[in-house]
């Protein structure tokens, strides 16, 4: 049988693009756009470990991957990784079952035949699948049931709205949880917020302006002290004045 390396190679970026995204959609989180994109095309490297021992393959295997979940992950990095490992082993072992085209070896996909080409295109469907079971789940499972109406108490002024439960900010400061709001324009007076909250960018760190508030969910009894940041850039979030945190809940 003969090998196709270049196919082999292309399917390796497909097979660590579709892992990856598969992840994504799991968590529902967003990860540095640089370093997933580095990631992702480190994958068509693995063709050198067809050239090495077995056991030192899997070692810069699990070196590379586990290094850049630290990186990417930061938090909770024993579970995303896990749940990589489950879509990338567990797609590559279940194609290599399939035909004698295939080969897992050494934590890289091998093509040897046309059929094995042929199978390796469930990969990419895989991955579209993923991509719309996302668009679906945050259209109709995510807008309907992530939105909350708030009350919360600025300088003993209250204001009622909705907003949005957002699990990717997980932004804290003073090890409070910080929510946004958008550009209310005459509802609320910006020069309440005169705090500097650091945050990190995709480019270097910055700050936003914030205050002290009170945020009370409606059907809960419990009031749960905030730092609010004012967002003047934009007025809503998904149809919501209010941006909620994941550590709130």
């Amino acid at each position: 049988m003969n090998l196709y390396l270049d196919l082999s190679v292309l399917v390796s970026l497909l097979l660590g693009c579709t892992s990856f995204i598969s992840l994504k959609v799991l968590v529902n989180q967003e990860f540095s756009k640089g370093l997933s994109i580095l990631f992702v095309l480190f994958h068509a490297l693995f063709f050198f470990f067809i050239y090495i021992d077995q056991v030192l393959s899997y070692l810069c295997y699990f070196t590379f991957t586990i290094s850049f979940g630290i990186l990417l992950f930061k938090r909770k990095v024993f579970t995303h990784l896990m749940i990589y490992y489950f879509f990338y082993f567990g797609i590559s072992l279940f194609l290599a079952s399939l035909n004698e085209g295939i080969h897992f070896y050494h934590a890289f996909m091998m093509i040897y035949s046309p059929k094995g080409i042929l199978l390796s295109l469930w990969i990419p469907i895989w991955g579209i699948f993923m991509c719309l079971s996302s668009l679906f789940v945050d259209k109709y499972f995510h807008l309907r049931n992530y939105i909350q109406e708030v009350e919360l108490t600025i300088n003993q002024k209250s204001y009622v709205f909705n907003a949005y439960f957002d699990t990717g900010n997980t932004l804290r400061y003073k090890n409070t949880p910080v929510i946004f709001i958008g550009n209310m324009k005459n509802e609320m007076d910006s020069s309440l917020f005169k705090e500097k909250i650091p945050f990190n960018t995709l480019t270097g760190s910055s700050f936003i302006l914030g205050t002290k508030g009170l945020l009370t969910i409606k059907g809960k009894k419990d009031s749960y002290f905030v730092y609010v940041a004012f967002n003047q850039k934009q007025e809503e979030f998904h149809g919501c004045k209010c941006l909620l945190n994941a550590y709130i809940f």
